[in-house]
């Protein structure tokens, strides 16, 4: 079974928390891990020990000049991803995106790396950075409702269908002897 993931926009919930930031729009922050570049829209930060930028998951936040670095915890986003720390901005959230439609592959803690590693991600437009907010998950649960029971009755249709198709049909037993529709069992030869 082949997994799919949905990467269109959510709806936005204010959280009221400086450290978390949501996209509007198409694009995802970089954040570096041991396997390199990794792609989210999971933007519930925090600062870790050394003071940098961290997501969720504890992997430095990239912004355009590197690891962010804050020294307060008066730190806000602007509009377009400035990263100010007690009012001063000291890096602005490097935010990408990728070639439509996306051809990315997910892997755990809300990442994602490209299906080919030479397909480089390009700097976001028509992005807006939103602080203090995260982005609400896209499922529509009365959609997905509405699917998986449609399916249930596709696959119960079926299932019957195989049923009758099963009861109608001659079969042989282990004696080699057919089984007639009607059950009454004809020996062959003899």
């Amino acid at each position: 079974m082949t997994s799919w993931t949905d990467l269109s926009q959510g709806g936005l919930h204010e959280t009221d928390h400086p450290l978390d930031v949501a996209l509007s729009g198409p694009g995802f922050l970089v954040v570096q891990t041991p396997a390199g570049p990794r792609y989210t829209r999971a933007g519930a930060l925090s600062v870790n020990q050394q003071g940098t930028l961290v997501s969720a998951g504890g992997f430095p936040v990239l912004g355009r000049g590197g690891f962010i670095t804050v020294r307060s915890f008066k730190v806000t986003f602007g509009p377009q991803g400035e990263v100010q720390d007690s009012g001063r901005t000291v890096d602005t959230l490097h935010i990408v995106d990728f070639p439509k439609p996306y051809a990315l592959v997910k892997e755990s803690r809300g990442l994602f790396a490209p299906t080919d590693p030479a397909v480089q991600p390009e700097a976001a437009r028509d992005i807006h950075v939103v602080g203090g907010t995260l982005e609400e998950s896209n499922v529509n649960a009365v959609r997905t409702m509405v699917d998986m029971i449609d399916m249930l009755r596709k696959y119960g249709a079926t299932h019957r269908a195989i049923s009758a198709h099963d009861d109608v049909a001659p079969s042989r037993d282990c004696s080699g002897c057919l089984v007639p529709f009607g059950g009454r069992h004809d020996h062959h030869g003899g």
